[in-house]
């Protein structure tokens, strides 16, 4: 969410799942309220989760698994 990708170092922050959290050292600029965490049950026991930065609510839509083929189209 941050937009580092993988450069952040992994093993400066933590999360924890129930209820849903997040943690930073102590010497890091990052604070756990300047975030937001949802979770949701989907169709056929999948489970989505999302991390943001608090805002407007997310908005949720469930799309096919073709959704996420590169050469098919986008749903939307």
């Amino acid at each position: 969410a941050t937009g580092k990708g993988l450069t952040e170092n992994l093993l400066g922050f933590w999360f924890q799942v129930f209820p849903p959290r997040i943690g930073f050292p102590t010497d890091s600029d990052e604070r756990p309220e300047h975030w937001v965490f949802e979770q949701r049950k989907l169709q056929n026991g999948w489970l989505g989760a999302l991390g943001r930065r608090p805002g407007p609510p997310a908005l949720w839509r469930q799309v096919g698994a073709t959704a996420f083929d590169a050469s098919a189209p986008l749903p939307w």
